[in-house]
This record gives structure tokens, C-alpha cells and sequence, in this order.
């Protein structure tokens, strides 16, 4: 009988030891409490951020920049009466397709307007395929000029335009107006003077072959009459051909 006791204790204390040599620990599982999850550490709690300050001012949103051209120094926009004309200093050229050496948008201020040069037309910078009107106006302005093919005509006005904008955009400009509209229409005649000089526009096209008389005159704001200031225009068309600037330069008829 003792025999038997003392082999049923060997073979318990064999399972035991068995037992506890896989785990080095009694096997013990774990309950989940239903309806609890523990929270997923993510560091320890002085290593999170803080709370963003919901009371500070929120930044105003970024809004697109608006181009503005750079203004001298001293010149503003303003209006004075001179003469019977609006006086208008500080105007600027404002972008626009249709601009061309005669006429273009002028941006006085707040004010944009259309602007026809007293005196002086220059040559149409393009020729329709729809309006027979304009085909026979650049038709006479080819003859006025000389002679000129059709193509020589419209090249001549794209050179004018170019001229009259190297010489106006991005700068400071006056204008003299009665606001005298053109054929009733939206545009107004005026008389142009050049930044940083005494000169006019009308002078400086006619100067560089650049324009015909053509158009309608007035006494300038400087006290000329119609005719003296047309005679001066016309002086200075007898130089261009002289120099055979412009519609009259060499290869040109």
C-alpha cells in the first residue's frame, strides 16, 4: 500500500513540474470586462500635444494679389479746367484690344474712357473680311499714305500702335478733353500730352510718318488756333518724308 502512495505522488509532482517549466508561471486567462476596450497607449502623457487654443483668432484667408502698376512720384489723378478743356493728369493706357495709335482706353482715376486723338488718324492695324466700310477706309488711308499696297497700310498701323503704347503704357500721361463725343458714339476726342515732355502725341505720329490729317481739329490747349496747330502737323509730315520715316521710308512708295 505504501508502495502505491509513493508512485501516485511521483507522478503528480512530474505533471507540476511539467506544467510550470513551459511558462515559468501558472497559466492564468485573462476576462474581458464586456463593453470596456483599453486605451491604445500612444506615448507617455507629458509627450502629447496640447489642445489647439480654440480662442486665438483664426488668420484671414490668402486672397489673390491684384497687379498695381507703380505711380511716379508726384503725379496723382486730377482734373483742372484749361482753355475750355478738362485737364486730366495722371491718366494711364488701360489694356484693350481695340486699342491702336489714335485711339485707346485711358484710365483717369476710377474713371476708364475711350480717347479719339484731335487731328490725326492713323492707319486700321487689321483688315476685315466682313465690313466693306473699313476694307474702303484702309483703301483711302493706303492712297493718303503714298500709295501704299494693303498690306503695307496695315503693317503701318500695327507700327503706329506700337509706337503710341512704348510711349504711354506704364507711365503717367495728360490729357486735355471737352468730352467731345466722336460721331456720338462712346468715344471722346482729346489732345495728348506725352510723359516727361511738352509734346504731343498727335506732333509725335506725324513726326515718324506715323498718321494722316484726317480727323477733326480744335484749338489747342496751349492757345493755338485749329489752323496754326494744323499747320504745325503739317510741317512735321514735310520732315517725315524728308527723312522717309515711317509711311514714307525707303522701299515704300
Amino acid at each position: 500500500m505504501l508502495r502505491y502512495l509513493v508512485i501516485g505522488a511521483l507522478v503528480a509532482g512530474a505533471v507540476w513540474l511539467e506544467v510550470h517549466d513551459k511558462s515559468g508561471s501558472p497559466q492564468i486567462q485573462e476576462r474581458e470586462t464586456p463593453g470596456f476596450h483599453p486605451p491604445q497607449e500612444s506615448g507617455s502623457a507629458t509627450s502629447r500635444p496640447a489642445a489647439p487654443d480654440r480662442s486665438a483668432p483664426k488668420p484671414a484667408p490668402a486672397s489673390p494679389r491684384k497687379h498695381v502698376e507703380p505711380a511716379s512720384p508726384g503725379v496723382q489723378a486730377s482734373s483742372t479746367k484749361v482753355n475750355g478743356f478738362e485737364k486730366l493728369e495722371g491718366c494711364r493706357i488701360e489694356p484693350h484690344k481695340n486699342n491702336d495709335g489714335d485711339s485707346f482706353m485711358v484710365r483717369h482715376g476710377n474713371r476708364v474712357f475711350e480717347l479719339r486723338l484731335y487731328f490725326v488718324d492713323t492707319a486700321e492695324k487689321y483688315l476685315s473680311d466682313r465690313y466693306a466700310d473699313q476694307r474702303d477706309r484702309v483703301a483711302k488711308q493706303a492712297k493718303d499714305f503714298g500709295g501704299l499696297s494693303i498690306e503695307q497700310t496695315v503693317a503701318l498701323g500695327l507700327e503706329a500702335k506700337s509706337h503710341t503704347m512704348s510711349l504711354l503704357e506704364g507711365k503717367p500721361f495728360t490729357v486735355y478733353t471737352k468730352w467731345e463725343r466722336v460721331y456720338n458714339g462712346d468715344r471722346y476726342y482729346g489732345f495728348v500730352v506725352l510723359p516727361g515732355s511738352e509734346e504731343y502725341l498727335s506732333e509725335e505720329l506725324m513726326e515718324h510718318g506715323l498718321g494722316r490729317i484726317h480727323t477733326k481739329g480744335e484749338a489747342s490747349p496751349d492757345g493755338l488756333s485749329s489752323r496754326q496747330f494744323e499747320a504745325n502737323l503739317r510741317a512735321l509730315e514735310r520732315e517725315a518724308k524728308s527723312k522717309h520715316l515711317g509711311a514714307w521710308g525707303a522701299g515704300r512708295p
